[in-house]
């Protein structure tokens, strides 16, 4: 889960990922995005979810998530090989 402060609320964006071939990551899913995010059009009116997991895929797409992902995961691997020397 990513997630940032922005004028004053919390916004979240959640989605599953896999490790397709050693370090290369992918979205599971790219429909299940799960977020607190909604999308309004030039009117102020909500968006149909369609639109909202379009725009949705958009951020995740653009985001700097996989070496965030691979630093968390190096991190879990050499906790694991500091716990069993103990």
């Amino acid at each position: 889960m990513f997630g940032c402060g922005f004028d004053g609320e919390q916004i979240g964006i959640a989605w599953d990922w896999i490790v397709l071939h050693g370090t290369v990551l992918a979205m599971t899913d790219p429909m299940t995005i799960l977020s607190n995010l909604h999308f309004v059009d030039a009117d102020g009116r909500p968006q149909a979810e369609r639109c909202r997991i379009l725009h949705l895929n958009d951020l995740v797409a653009n985001m700097p998530w996989q070496p965030a992902v691979k630093a968390a995961a190096m991190l879990g691997d050499e906790a694991r090989r500091v716990g069993s020397t103990l």
